[in-house]
């Protein structure tokens, strides 16, 4: 070892070590007659008056052990000392330079894994909590109420629709997080969810939308669309009205409410239908004699609950620019024939109190005479055997004599 050309390649089967390099303590306790002996692990330290090139090179940051804390670990394990002599100086060649700075890599790398492995635990204790916190929907629509971002009726409504509604619509919208949002699907529950909650808030929907994973505004928009919403009678309405009355959700006895609205007179192309929208429409296969010319008002028919808890829907709606009394009251009794083959009792019809209504009030017969006792506002159910009360509105009314005061 004190040739300078000396190297790992010089090292054969009987190259040897002077004893001079190992401490006292790295020999077995033998009788003088049998020689000296290393435990097992022994390595080489001690390394006095020897040329620069093989001297130990300090390396900056190291701290050095004495040789006496040598002693105190030479009776350890193998390991023990291995661990020691790889960190304390490097002696020799550069390659062992080079296998101390991968241990110190490794080192690193290891201290970096532990510390990822902490942030994921971490991680996945607040998704456990943040799970923990919605677990129901009954909870979740509690938050909302909480943090002011639904109304307390929109709240009972949902409360009262998904009360039964376990975890499992969760898990069913959860299964679309890691689809493209051109695959995903949902249920019919995940759907009648959304659509509700989007109906009575779109604050609290977008709001739900950021936890859970929801569809669009616009496929919910799509889902709406597809719904059979041309001008007349809403069959769709009416059935789904029949449906909630049978469950006992909607009281039975009901007033229809007939207005019209002023809207601007224009053409739109229809893509769905691939005609031009706008004109005179009563909806179905009804002719009528002005179809070619454009709306100016859109009469609207709406039913209304009374008793219990009040509710309101409209079933039906036709374009029309300018409408007979005779016309009207044939409307009114088709409505009241509808209404009555689902389930309801209609009690009275109210409406404003313009000329083409009072017409259509005689018309189901109905009499406005000079004196009280000449007056008859109810008439005969076309489909049933009662009475319907026909109402004036009030506010209307009092509009009228003001102005022919």
């Amino acid at each position: 070892m004190h040739r300078a050309d000396f190297t790992r390649d010089s090292i054969s089967e009987n190259s040897r070590v002077c004893s001079r390099h190992f401490l006292k303590s790295d020999y077995l306790n033998r009788a003088p007659d049998q020689g000296k002996k290393l435990k097992p692990g022994a390595v080489p330290t001690v390394f006095e008056d020897y040329p620069k090139h093989v001297q130990p090179v300090a390396t900056r940051g190291r701290s050095s052990l004495s040789i006496k804390k040598r002693e105190q670990i030479a009776g350890s394990s193998p390991r023990k000392i291995a661990k020691v002599t790889a960190f304390d100086h490097c002696y020799c060649t550069t390659e062992e330079k080079h296998t101390n700075k991968g241990a110190q890599r490794e080192q690193q790398l290891a201290q970096q894994n532990k510390i990822l492995k902490s942030k994921v635990v971490r991680l996945n204790q607040q998704l456990r909590r943040k799970v923990k916190k919605i677990k129901t929907l009954s909870g979740l629509i509690q938050h909302l109420k909480k943090e002011n971002k639904l109304k307390q009726d929109a709240a009972r409504i949902l409360e009262h629709e998904f009360s039964g509604l376990s975890l499992e619509l969760v898990k069913n919208l959860s299964v679309n997080q890691h689809k493209p949002s051109h695959g995903q699907r949902y249920s019919d529950i995940a759907k009648q969810f959304a659509v509700t909650l989007y109906y009575h808030s779109t604050k609290a929907y977008e709001y739900v939308r950021k936890i859970l994973h929801l569809p669009h505004v616009s496929s919910i928009r799509n889902w709406c669309s597809s719904v059979n919403c041309q001008p007349g009678f809403l069959s769709d309405v009416i059935e789904q009205l029949s449906k909630k009355l049978e469950f006992g959700e909607l009281s039975r006895d009901v007033s229809v409410v007939v207005d019209g609205m002023a809207i601007r007179k224009q053409t739109q192309w229809s893509k769905k239908e691939q005609k031009y929208t706008g004109f005179v429409d009563y909806g179905g296969n009804a002719v009528v004699e002005n179809s070619e010319l454009l709306a100016s008002e859109a009469l609207c028919f709406m039913v209304v609950g009374l008793g219990g808890r009040t509710w309101k829907s409209i079933i039906g709606y036709f374009f029309i620019q300018k409408v007979t009394g005779e016309v009207l009251a044939q409307l009114v009794k088709t409505a009241l024939a509808i209404l009555a083959n689902a389930g309801f009792m209609i009690l009275s019809v109210v409406w404003d109190g313009t000329f083409v209504n009072q017409e259509a009030a005689k018309c189901l017969g109905c009499k406005f005479g000079a004196t009280y006792e000449s007056i008859s506002t109810t008439f005969h159910h076309p489909t049933r055997n009662y009475s319907v009360h026909m109402i004036f509105d009030i506010c209307h009314m009092l509009k009228l004599l003001r102005n022919t005061l």
